[in-house]
């Protein structure tokens, strides 16, 4: 279907229905939809020349990457890869999930997860053990059916987190605030999906709360599920708690401890499956960077200030000294920024020496001394040395 008929339907759909009743206050935002060839772009006030349509039409800059909220000329702006979702319904609520980053802007949101210690995160068996304790629990709480069943597992889950956060204090933060950002963009998406499919969807929305190996092997994204169980659960025990969740700094789990009382939680003996992917966690990382270096890749070593200042925390691996950005990054390269849309590894060696490792389509462009590295955002430096596959250079 061509991308102007996909537009049509989910237009269809922002008409039908209302973002206020997902979240009371909510509405639109600027948004754009695109491929990687051309913008699709909505509400924006810049950019009002467009009647009879209800968008305008730019074309594909390097401010367009991946599905997230950007400030556009200085304007918090959703932006879709449409090529990500194959149907008009799963699109709709993930634009739905990225309207509601916006709504946490204006609301000025200001709660996030360091993205740091999510990148390092723990590879602790207890960790890995409690953590699937509390997720059992929770996945418990949204399938039984009396209320007072879904108050003893809820307690269970608090009383494990609990548990957790005094032992691992640094990556319990991060997944409360990460829960906190996610967990309610969400709940949006998934109403927003429940109210175009007719299935029963809750199961494909928490089914690594169950899923030891899946949570554990995706700490990032296993904490939308816990998000979101936590928003539905709130649901249940205080129907009025969005009212007021911008006024407050807790995260969202603490705003559910208000209404849930813990309980003795039993020790806990740490299984074999939690040793084995503790393991697992650090060769996980390391095959999947492995796997790109060992491509066709060139090796860039840059002398200079280089510094990143932009990156898909979901697309993306630490392993010691080394990152892997699978998406995109953006640098910042003396007063410059530029953006690199391929994957590519970095090792910071040093204050002016970083090391970069990605496929080149081309060799770069030599003019002695100077050299040009296309898929580095036109990186232009000083070359010191080059082989085969090694290029040096001043930057």
């Amino acid at each position: 279907m061509h991308i102007v008929e996909r537009i049509s339907t989910l237009e269809k759909y922002l008409k039908a229905f209302d973002l206020h009743d997902y979240w009371v206050g909510f509405k639109t935002i600027p948004f754009a939809i695109f491929n990687d060839k051309i913008v699709y772009l909505f509400n924006h006030s810049n950019f009002t020349d467009h009647y009879p349509k209800s968008y305008v039409v730019l074309e594909k800059t390097d401010d367009f990457n991946g599905c997230t909220l950007i400030l556009f000329e200085k304007i918090p702006t959703a932006i879709i890869d449409i090529s990500y979702y194959d149907t008009d319904e799963l699109l709709y609520s993930i634009l739905v999930h990225e309207l509601f980053h916006g709504f946490q802007f204006l609301n000025e949101e200001s709660r996030f997860a360091n993205e740091v210690v999510g990148a390092t995160y723990t590879n602790h068996p207890e960790n890995i053990e409690i953590r699937n304790q509390e997720r059992i629990a929770l996945w418990n709480a949204l399938n039984v059916q009396e209320k007072y069943e879904k108050e003893y597992y809820t307690q269970q889950f608090v009383s494990f987190r609990k548990s957790r956060q005094e032992k691992f204090p640094e990556y319990v933060a991060y997944e409360n605030f990460l829960e906190t950002i996610e967990g309610p963009a969400f709940y949006v998406e998934y109403q927003a999906y429940q109210n175009v499919m007719p299935d029963d969807i809750l199961s494909d929305f928490i089914h690594d709360l169950h899923d030891i190996e899946a949570s554990t092997l995706n700490i990032r994204q296993s904490c939308y599920s816990s998000g979101l169980a936590c928003c539905l659960l709130l649901d249940i025990f205080e129907p009025n708690w969005k009212k007021d969740f911008f006024c407050t700094s807790k995260p969202l789990f603490e705003i559910l401890l208000q209404y849930v009382s813990t309980i003795p939680v039993p020790s806990i003996e740490i299984s074999e499956k939690a040793f084995q992917l503790s393991k697992e966690m650090d060769i996980h990382k390391q095959k999947e960077i492995e796997n790109f270096t060992k491509k066709n890749v060139s090796k860039i070593v840059a002398i200079g200030s280089i510094e990143v200042v932009g990156f898909d925390p979901m697309n993306m691996v630490v392993m010691n000294e080394l990152t892997f950005h699978k998406t995109f990054v953006k640098l910042q390269v003396n007063n410059d920024v530029i953006t690199i849309n391929q994957p590519i590894v970095i090792k910071k060696v040093d204050e002016e020496n970083t090391i970069f490792y990605l496929e080149l389509a081309n060799q770069p462009a030599i003019n002695e001394p100077s050299i040009c590295i296309k898929e580095m955002g036109n990186l232009i430096g000083e070359l010191v040395s080059m082989t085969e596959k090694t290029f040096v250079l001043k930057v």
